[in-house]
């Protein structure tokens, strides 16, 4: 689809002898850290590039050198929807970018971006427990449901939404840098939906008893359990979930005496072994509550990931699912004076991503829940 824009954008672009599509990779490019060459050969600097930035989007607005508070609020009034539409695709790109190139991803994720003309249709070739996160706000609830062999799997979406209404003022008034902000908005996003990701991971507790166990780690113990989750599955290779402190317990279980020098900088990196007994260890990020009081004593602390499980799963397979209809789309969500709106000069904008999340676990995985 051909993006449109309006007569006043089209006319700015050609005022300053770009197409929209240069101006986006311009964008895209400095966001990502790549070098721009100016059209005379030399570098840009950092400097250089936000100013070329800025130029063409103050151009957009009708905006400027010198402009008072005043005429920035008339500017958004009369062109913000025109300023939006030329950088929500540079957000889109750097949103996209920052989901594949986490690790995580990578090894985990089995990822459709609809926008691209993939069908919202996964498909189960096992007998697998499938939750599905429902996202409203900052809340989102999980239902799980039991997949037989052979069964399609199809993700429900919601929006999540990011607040950048401060971050697009600092910009405007020469606060903030054009990539510190679009950098800023997709590491929101990663991060919320790495977050809602993990957490699904550790809510798995459907665990058949026999592959259940609990209280301090013993060797004899933990290593049986995770082979009869290896044999329950065909023998394949399993992985350890868990944050770094549930993780560390499994550190204590293995001799330095043995362990490579590749495992012994590991544990000086991360405090716990990469590997144990050619199980993969996976970290979870621990995160607390959105609205944790961080005056309060360090027990009160509101954990979301439970530092005492450790989640045993069988298989190489990409377990989560992972949608994203791929465009985002800013609004301003209120009005200064008006109703419920803000009374001081901040405007109030939010980033909107539709995405949907569901976690397909083996039927067959295993949970020891520490003490």
């Amino acid at each position: 689809m051909v993006k449109t824009f309006s007569q006043n954008v089209m006319n700015v672009f050609a005022q300053h002898d770009t197409t929209y599509d240069e101006f986006k990779n311009l964008m895209f490019d400095y966001v990502n850290g790549e070098e721009i060459v100016g059209s005379d050969g030399h570098v840009l600097s950092k400097r250089e590039t936000n100013e070329k930035i800025m130029t063409v989007l103050y151009s957009v607005l009708g905006l400027e050198k010198g402009f008072s508070k005043r005429d920035l609020r008339r500017a958004m009034r009369d062109h913000g929807h025109e300023f939006y539409d030329v950088i929500e695709e540079v957000i889109d790109l750097a949103v996209t970018k920052g989901f594949e190139n986490s690790e995580f991803f990578n090894q985990f994720v089995e990822y459709k971006n609809i926008k691209r003309g993939d069908r919202q249709e996964f498909w189960s070739d096992k007998d697998a427990l499938l939750a599905v996160t429902k996202v409203s706000g900052n809340h989102h609830d999980v239902s799980l449901q039991r997949l037989p062999e052979g069964s399609p799997i199809t993700v429900p979406t919601s929006v999540y939404m990011c607040g950048v209404g401060a971050d697009i003022d600092r910009l405007l008034t020469g606060q903030e840098d054009f990539s510190r902000l679009i950098d800023a908005v997709a590491k929101s996003y990663v991060q919320k939906v790495q977050g809602d990701i993990y957490a699904e991971v550790m809510k798995a507790d459907s665990v058949p008893t026999a592959l259940k166990s609990s209280g301090d780690l013993v060797k004899a113990t933990f290593d049986q359990l995770l082979e009869d989750v290896s044999a329950a599955n065909g023998n394949a290779a399993v992985k350890i979930f868990g944050t770094r402190a549930a993780l560390a317990k499994i550190t204590a279980l293995a001799s330095v005496d043995w362990a490579t020098d590749s495992m012994k900088e590991d544990v000086s990196r991360f405090g716990r072994l990469g590997m144990y007994e050619g199980a993969t260890l996976v970290e979870i990020p621990q995160r607390f509550a959105p609205d944790v009081d961080f005056g309060v004593a360090q027990a009160n602390l509101a954990r979301l990931m439970d530092n005492k499980k450790l989640l045993i799963v069988a298989g190489d397979d990409k377990f989560v699912k992972f949608v994203d209809v791929g465009e985002t789309e800013i609004y301003e969500v209120t009005e200064k004076g008006k109703g419920s709106g803000r009374i001081d000069d901040i405007r109030e904008y939010t980033c909107q991503r539709e995405m949907g999340i569901a976690t397909q676990i083996g039927a067959y995985h295993g949970l020891w829940t520490l003490s």
